[in-house]
């Protein structure tokens, strides 16, 4: 890969993360209702995580369900797919959901995603 191909994605990269549909998952990270899950490889290196966010109806994520109902997000690395990782990481992100109180959440998956 050369330099200018790699500048090139992490630019697109830096667009797609800012943007109005992709950022309201992060921005301002550590609200009410903000709760995530990493796991860690023998190596102490981040191979998969999962998370949850509550949205309102003035700002709905994909998933929106209710201003009660979690969004969630996961994505494992392609190494360790198939591994059991990401079931893991929904099982503990299931828990503590429950142990938040919360009696339901909500997760929109792509059409095209086979994974």
């Amino acid at each position: 890969m050369n330099l200018f191909i790699f500048l090139k994605i992490n630019q697109i990269k830096r667009i797609l993360i800012n943007s109005t549909h992709i950022k309201k998952y992060h921005e301002g990270w550590g609200r009410k209702g903000d709760t995530a899950l990493i796991a860690l490889n023998t190596n102490n290196q981040a191979v998969g995580v999962v998370w949850y966010r509550l949205f309102n109806e003035f700002n709905k994520g994909y998933g929106y369900v209710d201003s009660n109902t979690p969004e969630l997000g996961i994505a494992v690395s392609e190494e360790v797919r198939g591994t059991g990782v990401g079931t893991l990481l929904m099982k503990k992100i299931n828990h503590q959901a429950i142990c938040e109180g919360y009696k339901s959440i909500s997760l929109s998956v792509d059409p095209k995603n086979s994974n």
